[in-house]
């Protein structure tokens, strides 16, 4: 039985923790070529009171400058959600190349990671992206063996 999750979806984590109020962007875009979808998920540790988080995406078609995608943006958090995540399912974005953009206003958000993961791809790329942004290592079991 084959591992579909690790031989067809790519996982970019894009942003190391990080506090503070101001927005994080991804510095770099992922490839879209050839996938329907991305799930953008970011983890957060300790959020103040009155903080306004959210989670956007961006696009690019040359993976040059990204903009925010107007309807493409989680509801804030409250500030009880602590150590929670947002999660964003770009599906069958316009443009080739997606970020994550993390919107902080007014009050401290804790930033603990932002991974972005491809998903149904109709043919796997034959090589990985270069740089840093890649999965170092991964694991599959199958219940049982």
């Amino acid at each position: 039985m084959a591992n579909k999750i690790f031989a067809t979806n790519y996982f970019y984590p894009l942003q190391a923790t990080v506090a503070g109020t101001t927005v994080i962007s991804g510095t770099t875009g992922v490839d879209m070529l050839g996938y329907e979808g991305c799930l953008i998920i970011a983890a957060f540790g300790a959020l103040s009171a009155s903080q306004v988080t959210t989670l956007q995406a961006s696009d690019s078609a040359t993976n040059g400058t990204f903009v925010a995608i107007t309807n493409a943006v989680t509801p804030a958090m409250a500030d009880a959600d602590s150590s929670k995540l947002l999660v964003l399912d770009v599906y069958r974005p316009v443009k080739r190349w997606l970020s994550a953009i993390v919107n902080r206003a007014t009050g401290n958000a804790v930033i603990n990671g932002v991974v972005m993961i491809q998903y149904n791809t109709k043919k796997a790329p034959t090589t990985l992206a270069s740089g840093t942004n890649q999965t170092a290592a991964s694991k599959f079991y199958l219940g049982g063996t």
